[in-house]
């Protein structure tokens, strides 16, 4: 046992360092293996504590990389997307289709700030949750690819 103990120990220091370079540099959007990483953080906690509009940095080389010229976007963070110089029409709440951005936040009716005050309820998006992102851009905007098809399903859900 006492080779067990600093053998355990070096497993749990290399684990720390491999997760830390895996996350990098997205590090306020790290969870845990245990309840699904990063991208189930936001069924844990929500605000703050995953998006912090951290990521509209990405989502002008996302869409440059990916050829999407005209996407839908509900943004819950403090910087102004035109300073990034994104092309978007804001995502309402009904259910459309196309390719759509939504923070994490406005996903789930939470912290939507647009000059400063909040403009989204709960249910806004829940018709959005029961749809899988495509993609995302780090880990707090989900890009969405809906098409009629998807829209139908879930009215006969």
């Amino acid at each position: 046992t006492t080779k067990v103990i600093p053998l355990l120990l070096s497993l749990l220091f290399v684990w720390y360092i491999l997760v830390s370079l895996w996350i990098a540099p997205s590090y306020l959007a790290y969870f845990n293996e245990a309840v699904g990483g990063p991208l189930n953080g936001p069924h844990y906690v929500i605000d703050t504590s995953v998006d912090f509009g951290q990521d509209l940095v990405n989502v002008k080389p996302y869409l440059d990389a990916n050829n999407i010229t005209h996407v839908s976007f509900r943004y819950a963070g403090f910087a102004n997307i035109s300073y990034r110089n994104i092309s978007y029409e804001k995502l309402e709440c009904e259910p459309s289709t196309g390719t759509l951005l939504v923070s994490v936040n406005s996903l789930y009716g939470r912290f939507w700030y647009e000059g400063l005050k909040p403009d989204v309820d709960l249910n806004c998006f829940s018709w959005l949750r029961e749809l899988e992102p495509n993609d995302t851009i780090g880990y707090s905007i989900y890009v969405y690819n809906v098409s009629l098809e998807d829209l139908n399903t879930l009215q006969h859900q």
